[in-house]
């Protein structure tokens, strides 16, 4: 119904006169959920505690590592427990409104075994299982906890394994281990069907938490990472990665079949690696473009998200610890920051608000703007709202369209690409997320998913 008020008093009258539904929907507020990644904790970056929270029970880890803070983690580290306890508290207050969360991977600190062996006197391999297995439960029940009674939608990282960084054993002991702390996120979603392929494989596909005919598929994209490696398999066994584009295939198909929607979750995003392509290892000039996934699943997942193009409303990543994107064809891939300041982002989480129709409408960011004082003695926390995505970009829907005209607007205005680039540093540009000289390798891989498409974008970009 289209009107135009003259007066309050005529609106008031014609507020009254709707029918009771649509009055109803006009008062709702709107539908949020909340959005975290990479949070990398380090329970053993207190080495002194390592030993007790080994022996201890998972629901004795609070007060042990209460009982020896210290200073929260500084840029350039993984998050501790005084960083992480304070992310935990500014969350809790801050989504109390959130009808869910979704977490899009990266639980374990980076080299999490290698800091495990050096700080607790028995490190083999079964003391290891069980100090990660129990990391995951502690983590899983502090995130249960921040939206009491809301379902935790939680999708593996690279990190998170205990084989080692992008070493994850398909049917393995670290996916049976886990499995129950994955249930209990999930809660009334978790059935069996999840449960058996979170044992397979660390993927699943549930009802949305909320919306009628929509589901959410957590796809484990570690397997189409090229440095992917089975590494604890006993036996040779058939390609995982294959095995998961299969999964995906199958589950899309079956939602197209049974009429609903899709929001992907997973780790890392498909297409090229901007910032390792522009960091390059042997430290020289060259550049050789580093992908994020084998391009043989990258072009898979090309073909198969614009076959099901109407099915897949939006998909949601991590792993840069930036604020990013992805244009796939038609389709939007958002990426989250991190909580962990390890690239020299601030660290930030974010509320999104979506749609009856499942289509996201907006997201604002929180960051920590105080990171270098957390800690001491004459300063706390100091969490704020960076900003959101309908002002800064002037977008009333978080979508391929919309995301397309910002892609395109960046590669034009100077001023464009200075508000990317602040807002990619989580407001940190002082940092190394992003710099003058990364800008063009860093901003080129979010709308190109070819070698040729990225050196092209490159050529428009740099200065």
């Amino acid at each position: 119904m289209n009107m135009r008020c003259t007066s309050g008093a005529i609106c008031l009258t014609v507020l009254f006169l709707l029918p009771h539904s649509e009055a109803s929907a006009a008062a709702q507020p709107p539908s949020q959920f909340l959005w975290i990644s990479d949070i990398h904790f380090d329970p053993t970056a207190n080495a002194a505690l390592t030993n007790e929270l080994a022996d201890a029970e998972v629901t004795d880890w609070a007060r042990i590592l209460n009982s020896s803070p210290g200073r929260a983690a500084q840029f350039g580290q993984d998050t501790n427990w005084p960083l992480l306890a304070s992310s935990l508290a500014e969350i809790k207050k801050t989504s109390q409104s959130a009808q869910f969360t979704i977490v899009t991977g990266d639980i374990f600190v980076h080299n999490f075994r290698s800091k495990f062996n050096q700080t607790a006197t028995k490190h083999d391999d079964a003391d290891f299982r069980r100090f990660a297995a129990k990391t995951v439960q502690f983590v899983a029940t502090e995130l249960a906890d921040l939206v009491l009674g809301k379902p935790v939608l939680f999708t593996l990282g690279n990190n998170d394994s205990d084989c080692g960084d992008y070493e994850l054993q398909p049917q393995g002991a670290f996916l049976s281990d886990t499995g129950g702390a994955v249930a209990s996120m999930l809660g009334p979603l978790a059935d069996d069907a999840s449960k058996s392929d979170w044992r397979n494989s660390g993927s699943y596909s549930v009802r949305h938490p909320v919306l009628k005919h929509y589901r959410i598929i957590a796809l484990n994209s570690v397997y189409f990472s090229p440095k992917y490696r089975n590494s604890c398999a006993t036996s040779a066994a058939s390609d995982p990665a294959s095995d998961q584009m299969g999964w995906l295939s199958a589950r899309l198909a079956d939602a197209n079949v049974h009429h609903e929607k899709v929001w992907l979750i997973f780790h890392i995003a498909p297409g090229l690696d901007g910032y390792a392509t522009s960091h390059p290892k042997n430290g020289g000039s060259e550049k050789p473009i580093v992908p994020m996934w084998n391009p043989v699943y990258n072009d898979k997942f090309e073909k198969l998200i614009e076959r099901y193009r109407n099915t897949v409303t939006i998909s949601l990543a991590g792993h840069e610890h930036t604020d990013d994107f992805r244009l796939v064809n038609h389709s939007l891939v958002l990426l989250a920051p991190g909580l962990s300041p390890l690239v020299g982002q601030n660290p930030a989480f974010r509320l999104v608000t979506y749609q009856s129709d499942g289509k996201l409408r907006d997201a604002t960011t929180y960051y920590l703007s105080n990171l270098n004082d957390l800690g001491s003695d004459d300063a706390g926390a100091d969490w704020k709202a960076e900003y959101n995505f309908a002002q800064a970009w002037h977008i009333n829907r978080l979508d391929f369209k919309n995301f397309n005209k910002v892609y395109q607007a960046v590669q034009k205005s100077s001023a464009m690409q200075a508000r990317w680039s602040t807002l990619y540093s989580v407001s940190h540009p002082e940092g190394d997320a992003i710099t003058p000289e990364t800008f063009p390798w860093l901003f080129c891989a979010t709308g190109n998913m070819t070698e040729t498409a990225y050196k092209g974008c490159l050529q428009r970009v740099r200065p």
